[in-house]
């Protein structure tokens, strides 16, 4: 995993993303998780997720798909969707589709996703187990530092957020992953003029998926 002590990471455009039927369709997963008793209180954590620009707007109108296994790596940890609590560790997957996986550098501009994901009932890996099925009776693998999340299951993702940033050196500062601020940045173009949506506040603009997926240019 590179380091990234001698660079800042600035967000220059934040949007929500409002798609009903996939909250709907994640309240529904957590009550039957709660009903099997899968885990107490099902907690839904707040995660990241990195991936070619080119892929989002399916992810936002569609939510994650298991067919996409596999086209990043064969999955360290389990084949299925891989997302960290840590954005820094998987802001590198927004190289996925050039030639290779590679490490950021100062000048590049890139975006990520925030989605919420309910874990339920998580085996703890003790070491890579590469293209690995679900451990029958969990519903979801952690690495053994606990910095990848493994779920196997799209109805238990919700995208939440899309995060656009721009990566700048600085000299000497350990600032790994440190967002300095939400929303585009002051007096800056970066919003992305392909994106739809209406303004949701003065920082924060929202993307309103429709109740069945379509066509439509994001």
């Amino acid at each position: 995993m590179p380091a990234y002590a001698a660079l800042r990471f600035h967000v220059t455009g934040l949007w929500r993303i409002v798609n009903p039927r996939l909250q709907l369709q994640l309240i529904q997963s957590q009550t039957e998780m709660q009903q099997l008793q899968r885990h107490s209180g099902t907690p839904v954590l707040r995660a990241y997720h990195g991936t070619a620009h080119a892929r989002i707007p399916r992810i936002v109108q569609e939510n994650f798909s298991m067919s996409a296994r596999g086209q990043t790596d064969q999955g360290w940890f389990g084949s299925g969707l891989c997302f960290s609590q840590h954005a820094d560790y998987v802001m590198f997957y927004y190289t996925v589709g050039q030639e290779r996986v590679r490490p950021v550098t100062a000048g590049e501009r890139g975006r990520l996703l925030q989605v919420d994901i309910l874990p339920g009932r998580t085996h703890r890996m003790e070491k890579a187990e590469v293209g690995a099925a679900c451990h029958p009776g969990y519903d979801s693998h952690v690495s053994p530092n606990a910095f990848v999340h493994v779920v196997f299951d799209p109805r238990h993702v919700l995208p939440r957020y899309i995060i656009d940033f721009e990566v700048r050196a600085a000299p000497g500062a350990a600032l790994d992953g440190l967002y300095e601020h939400l929303g585009p940045a002051a007096g800056s173009q970066d919003s992305e003029q392909e994106l739809d949506g209406q303004k949701e506040d003065e920082d924060v603009d929202k993307i309103t998926a429709p109740a069945q997926p379509a066509s439509k240019k994001m």
